[in-house]
This record gives C-alpha cells, structure tokens and sequence, in this order.
C-alpha cells in the first residue's frame, strides 16, 4: 500500500506545495482475527513514510473504522503520530449492498458498522484542540470533527452528522436516498471522466476524450453548478444503528 510511490518521492518533494499524500491503512497486521487487510502498516509502508516524512512532504493515513479493525485503533493512532503523519478515522458508508441488496447476504452494514464517537473520549485525553466544524478537502460533503496533537491533526469524518446534497441529487437522482457522501469535490479520473468524488450516479459523469473546448467548458459549468445551490440532510446516529434499510430525512438549511 502506497509501496509504488517510493521512486516519485524527489519528484513529489520538488512540488510537495501543491501535493498532500495519502495512503490507506486499516491496520497494523496484514492478518487479524482471521482477516486479511491487504492495506496494513507494513515494514515497506513505514519505511516509505519515514521517507516522505523526511523530505517535508505532508502525508496522512486513512483508517476505515469496522468491527474488523476498531480494537486496533487506538494503537494505529499512536503508530500514526510516532510517524508523524495526520490521521482521518472513517466510518462505513451505508449502500445497498452493504444492506444485503444486490445479491449481499445478510445486512453486512449493521454488523460492521462501527460509531466514531466511541473515540472522542481518547482523542480528548490525547489531544489539545478539537473543531468541531472542520475541512480539509472541500467545505461541502459530510461535515468533519477535527482534533489536533501538535501540528498533527486526527480528522473524524462522521457519515451520521449528515451531508450537504445539491438539489439535483434530492429531485432526481435514484440513488438519493442511498448516499451519504453527498456533493464532496470535483474530480477527474484517469480516462479523462469528469465527476463528483464517490458520486455513482452514472448520469453525472462527463467523458471529456473526445469534446471539443466548448464542450468542455459546458461540462465543467454543468458540474460546478451542482455546487451552487445546497441542501443539508441531517442523519441520526441512532437511525443507522436501529435500521436495516436506510431512509434520510431531509432538513434544508
């Protein structure tokens, strides 16, 4: 995990202004408790991060947060920060076939999911500040909880506490009512696809390989206008948890 980096880090160091790396890690064993997590804090992985860390380039560990892996995290947060990295602690987005729809069985969501919360009384001990309110990325998508130890920040991203939805999503998307990222960043993939980071609503996609520079500057206007208008969707944490299908309500601000 993130092994492939190590002949680009001159290169990524010569314009370390502009690049911020960020590399998985959902734990500190390759296998635990039966599991097998192909992106662990490996020998390679540390090596390459004491690497980045040397050269002055900003680097962060993202830790997806499961039943599999959450007695682990409090010792990956004490790995990260000894490393020297920032920390963002993710919790498993709701889809439908972590419900148990398309061919899932059983409802893989409810026993997986596991809460950030539980570990606000940690961070509080561990760490001087706390934001409530706080972006890295981007200012829209699921509202993030920052705290920082030194110069080092350890970022909750909390699918519970909702996310901002354009009205396009509320008035005509089909998977509306299934998503938790909700309107995040711009972003263009590899293959030249113009879209919104997690969108997988396939009708808000733009293939730019062949359009001419009107047409591109028309996909562009049309994506970036999903921004302009916004609504919040506030979701209980407790409605996750009681759930076995996932139904937002909807709260405009």
């Amino acid at each position: 995990n993130g092994y492939r980096l190590d002949e680009y880090v001159d290169l990524i160091a010569k314009y370390k202004e502009r690049i911020h790396v960020r590399i998985s890690v959902d734990s500190l064993s390759e296998h635990l408790n039966g599991y097998h997590f192909p992106k662990h804090l490996s020998q390679q992985t540390r090596k390459l991060t004491r690497r980045l860390v040397e050269s002055g380039i900003e680097i962060r560990y993202n830790i997806v947060v499961t039943s599999y892996n959450v007695q682990e995290v409090p010792a990956m947060i004490e790995e990260s920060l000894k490393l020297g990295v920032n920390l963002k602690l993710l919790d498993l987005y709701i889809q439908d076939i972590y419900l148990g729809g398309s061919g899932t069985p059983g409802n893989f969501w409810s026993a997986t999911y596991q809460s950030l919360t539980q570990f606000h009384p940690l961070l509080d001990k561990l760490c001087s500040t706390y934001k409530a309110e706080y972006w890295d990325d981007s200012a829209y998508g699921i509202p993030m909880g920052a705290y920082f130890y030194g110069k080092h920040s350890i970022v909750l991203k909390d699918s519970s506490r909702g996310a901002h939805f354009s009205r396009v999503c509320v008035e005509q998307c089909p998977l509306y009512e299934q998503c938790q990222e909700g309107i995040y960043v711009p972003f263009l993939s590899v293959g030249d696809v113009l879209h919104i980071n997690g969108c997988r609503n396939k009708q808000l996609r733009w293939y730019l390989k062949y359009m001419d520079d009107s047409q591109l500057d028309s996909a562009f206007a049309e994506l970036l206008g999903l921004f302009k208008e916004l609504t919040v969707r506030q979701d209980a944490s407790d409605k996750f948890r009681s759930h076995t299908s996932y139904r937002g309500a909807s709260n405009e601000t």
